[in-house]
C-alpha cells in the first residue's frame, strides 16, 4: 500500500529519518580538516563489494521515494547520484575526492524534500536533467566515434 506524503506523522516521519541515514551513509565521519565523509565512503575502501554495498544501502532511499509515489523522473534522478556515486566512487583516489563533495544520499533525501513540498516543479526539474544528462552523454559518444574514425583513416593514410 502506498502512502501519500500528504500523511501526517508518516512520510514527513519517513523523510526524517531518511535524512538522518543518508547523513549517516555521507557524512558522519568528521575528518581532521575539516570535511566529512560517511560509512558508504569507508565501505568503498573495500575494492568492488563495498562499492556495491554502498549502492545497495543507498538503494533504500530510492525504493521508500517509490513507496511514497515519487515520480519516475526523480526516482531515476535519484538512481543516475547513485550511479555516478558509485561508478566514480570505484576510481582509486580519484573517487576518494569525489566522496568529499559529492553526497548522493543526502542529494536524494533533498530530491524527495524538494518533490514533498512542489510535486510538479521537482519532477519538471528532474525530466530536464536527465534530457540534458542523455544529450551530454549522445554528444560524447559521437565525438569519441568521430575521434576513433578520424585516427582509424590517419592510420590507414599512413599504411595506404
Amino acid at each position: 500500500m502506498r502512502r501519500s506524503i500528504e500523511q501526517p506523522g508518516t512520510a514527513n516521519e519517513d523523510i526524517a529519518w531518511l535524512r538522518r541515514y543518508a547523513w549517516l551513509l555521507d557524512s558522519s565521519v568528521r575528518l581532521p580538516f575539516g570535511r566529512t565523509i560517511g560509512i558508504g565512503s569507508l565501505l568503498g575502501v573495500v575494492p568492488f563489494i563495498g562499492d556495491a554495498l554502498g549502492a545497495g544501502l543507498a538503494a533504500i532511499v530510492v525504493l521508500r521515494a517509490r513507496q511514497l509515489g515519487v515520480s519516475n523522473a526523480v526516482q531515476i534522478r535519484m538512481l543516475a547520484n547513485i550511479a555516478a556515486d558509485t561508478l566514480i566512487g570505484a576510481v582509486p583516489l580519484a573517487g576518494d575526492l569525489f566522496d568529499f563533495a559529492f553526497k548522493a544520499n543526502q542529494r536524494n533525501v533533498e530530491l524527495l524534500g524538494d518533490w514533498a513540498r512542489n510535486h510538479e516543479a521537482t519532477s519538471r526539474r528532474s525530466r530536464r536533467f536527465l534530457l540534458a544528462a542523455v544529450a551530454v552523454f549522445v554528444a560524447t559518444v559521437v565525438i569519441a566515434l568521430s575521434i576513433i574514425v578520424l585516427l582509424l583513416k590517419a592510420l590507414l593514410g599512413l599504411l595506404g
